[in-house]
């Protein structure tokens, strides 16, 4: 009897492990979470042998809540493995972690990455590519941990990897391997396929410092003997090359193919989508991934997202997220911004949080705050459709922030664009569907032919659209004379 593949897929965000097995038909058959140990150091800096760790109990969970004859009638075909984008971990001899993680959002390398944007900007000379360095990247980081650690220290140094290497690499051994997504912010060009000679010539970054690049997709390697062993497995899975957290939240929303968009709120909010030409961006703010087909993955991310919702109650949640039949704007406007600076889709180191006028209470500040996000999502949207040329016709979504309905229905009226969203979508979705894009036939569509299954759809309504309509214009003008841009 031929048995039915499983593709697992891991996601190492910013507080936590998720991880999924999915079946070729999309039926999930196991979904674990593990938190991550809160500090007041989280967002600067993690252990990567705590994300392991956390991912071992869960592998071993997985198998304790499977029946003895599971594999009797499945098989775990491949593992795919995403996380944060820009977070870099300085590697010695043997997989030893030098420092720990380097996270994305470190903003202690702001001026280094002043310096790689000043180097990318000579050698790209109005080409597309990327040179919007800032402190969420991982190139800033390099420079940053090499000027800062100590001669000793430095000497240890073999390598950079990002965090999906570090899980691959312990997956199958294989540390010199990262793919097109994660190297994109550590200054590869995805249009000449190599690492630039100003990296070396300019930044003093040596060539041995960076990983050999492959496409999302590729194969790395087979899960070790040893984890086969604990995990209490019958054959080695095909491990792949990992991706960042928004590429893989994209596929797990749907958005593969030319034409489709895709947002994502989690910790931060993500664009991104599919077109046939790269999207060049003068400022920087948008930039374009490399598809596994061939195709551009244009996006960006800001700084806002949502994770200033764990500001408010669970009681102010609540009533900020009554959804009722006649939903009104909130009274005030808030951009809930909680780091200073924004790097999408507008550029200023000054933005900072703020709140317009008097919410009538917290449960409508929280509405305001909902409101703010969409208002960034929709100019986003509109930079994007001037850039490319063409329309955005409707938006898949994914994140944490898919959870509230209101919420979807706020952005619908305010995109004035149907939006769709799956409960399968997630980073570990996305993981787990390019590990399949390889088993089940027809690549990225094939996969998510496969295993997305039905969506939900936001529809605008003409009264709400109007509405929001005012709204936005105000909202833009406050931007703006906020001097936060000045375009459009």
């Amino acid at each position: 009897m031929t048995r039915k593949k499983i593709f697992a897929g891991v996601d190492v965000g910013t507080q936590g492990v998720r991880m999924i097995w999915v079946d070729e038909s999309g039926a999930i058959l196991y979904a674990g979470s593990r938190d991550f140990i809160s500090n007041e150091d989280i967002r600067i800096r993690q252990n990567p042998e705590e994300w392991w760790g956390l991912l071992d109990e869960m592998f071993m969970e997985v198998r304790g809540t499977l029946p003895s004859s599971f594999f009797n009638d499945f098989v775990l075909k491949t593992i795919g493995v995403t996380s944060t984008s820009g977070t870099v971990i300085p590697m010695g001899e043997n997989g030893k972690v030098l420092y720990g993680a380097i996270m994305y959002s470190d903003p202690r390398s702001q001026e280094y990455g002043e310096r790689a944007a000043k180097q990318a900007v000579k050698y790209y000379d109005g080409r597309p590519g990327f040179k919007g360095f800032n402190s969420s990247c991982g190139l800033s980081k390099m420079l940053w941990y090499l000027d800062k650690v100590n001669a000793k220290e430095r000497e240890k140094l073999l390598r950079f990897i990002h965090a999906s290497d570090y899980i691959t690499g312990r997956m199958t051994g294989i540390y010199d391997v990262t793919d097109h997504s994660n190297a994109l912010k550590s200054g590869y060009d995805l249009h000449r396929d190599c690492w630039p000679e100003y990296l070396f010539s300019e930044l003093d970054i040596r060539p041995g410092f960076l990983s050999k690049v492959k496409p999302m997709g590729s194969k790395l390697g087979k899960l070790k003997d040893e984890h086969i062993k604990k995990w209490n497995l019958p054959e080695a899975p095909q491990v792949y090359v990992g991706l960042t957290d928004g590429c893989a939240s994209q596929f797990s929303a749907g958005a593969v193919s030319p034409g489709e968009w895709n947002t994502t709120i989690g910790t931060t909010l993500v664009m991104k989508g599919v077109s046939e030409k790269s999207i060049y961006d003068e400022e920087g703010s948008i930039y374009c991934h490399r598809h596994p087909s061939g195709y551009w993955m244009p996006g960006g991310a800001s700084n806002i997202g949502a994770d200033w919702v764990n500001e408010f109650s669970a009681e102010e949640v609540r009533r900020g997220s009554e959804l009722k039949s006649d939903l009104k704007p909130a009274s005030a406007f808030y951009y809930p911004l909680k780091m200073k600076g924004e790097r999408f889709p507008f550029i200023s180191g000054d933005a900072e949080e703020f709140v317009w006028g008097e919410p009538a209470d917290r449960g409508e500040l929280f509405q305001a705050g909902l409101e703010g996000v969409a208002f960034i999502e929709r100019y986003a949207y509109e930079k994007i459709e001037v850039l490319s040329g063409s329309k955005v016709k409707k938006v898949f979504s994914a994140g944490g922030g898919n959870k509230n309905k209101k919420w979807l229905n706020i952005r619908a009226n305010i995109l004035d664009k149907p939006v769709l969203v799956s409960e399968k979508a997630g980073g570990a979705m996305g993981a787990a569907m390019v590990g399949a894009s390889g088993e089940v036939g027809g690549g990225l569509q094939g996969a998510v032919d496969h295993l997305l299954g039905s969506m939900e759809i936001f529809h605008p309504t003409p009264v709400m659209v109007a509405e929001y309509e005012r709204r936005y214009q105000k909202f833009i003008r406050i931007l703006k004379s906020k001097g936060y841009f000045n375009d459009k």
